[in-house]
């Protein structure tokens, strides 16, 4: 058993994608809110000038002589997202919650959670929600492997194993994913693992993603300190989850 490094410093970064995500509750009129989120992202056209509405698309299935069926969509605002110039970070302000997500290039972990923070607090100032229900901390990494030595268990711990009897057993794709509970966090882990067939552009490259995520829906913590403290374990733990998850051959290809 390999044995697991601290956090290192990888130049080569496999993430691809990190998020926050914030769910509320809220007993005011939907168009109050909706109001209220519109106003919180005025003063912030210089940094995210490129918005869009949010819809919940109801759909209603009908049959026609118990044979044709035809679809009927009702679309119902639900808030706001926003974007930089260059589509690298997203601001998604809903009725319903929060989300704050940064695309790769990522710079450090301070950097994005002080955004995040300064996005929040200005949701929460302007929509004023009556219970916070739901934390998340995601990080997706994309890792890419030789295909000339493609053998998953010399880059990963954890890896999908197929019987011997299997006729022309052979991966050519792949996705699991494990519940983790972690007590000591009030928490459950997700790790989501899959392989992608090699992409076309590039068929010397075997894709694996590896998404980790940190969830929290019971005994929320409400206020803003307690949350990003609990923000701040998540990425510790995301990273002591991220090294147990490799082996110092994929730290060669990221370092």
């Amino acid at each position: 058993m390999e044995k697991m490094p601290g956090k290192l410093h990888y130049s080569n970064s496999p993430l691809t994608e990190a998020s926050i995500e914030i769910s509320v509750t809220n007993s005011k009129p939907n168009a109050e809110v909706l109001e209220g989120l519109h106003k919180a992202y005025s003063g912030l056209k210089k940094d995210y000038p490129i918005s869009g509405k949010l819809v919940i698309r109801d759909l209603m299935l009908q049959s026609h002589h118990k044979i044709d069926i035809s679809e009927t969509k009702n679309e119902k605002p639900n808030g706001y997202n926003y974007k930089t110039l260059d589509d690298l970070q997203i601001v998604g302000n809903r009725i319903d919650g929060f989300s704050f997500t940064r695309l790769a290039p990522y710079d450090r972990w301070e950097t994005f959670s002080e955004e995040a923070k300064r996005l929040w607090v200005l949701y929460r100032k302007r929509v004023k929600p009556d219970a916070i229900t739901y934390l998340s901390l995601r990080y997706i990494n994309q890792i890419n492997i030789p295909v000339k030595s493609a053998n998953l268990s010399d880059y990963f711990l954890t890896v999908p194993q197929i019987s011997s009897d299997t006729p022309e057993g052979g991966i050519g794709a792949y996705f699991f994913q494990l519940l983790i509970p972690q007590p000591s966090l009030n928490s459950i882990l997700f790790i989501n693992q899959a392989m992608r067939p090699p992409e076309t552009s590039n068929p010397e490259i075997i894709p694996i993603i590896l998404d980790l995520q940190l969830v929290r829906q019971f005994d929320i913590p409400q206020s803003t300190e307690e949350i990003w403290a609990l923000f701040e374990q998540y990425r510790i733990r995301k990273n002591q989850v991220f090294e147990a998850a490799i082996t110092d051959k994929t730290r060669e290809l990221i370092k």
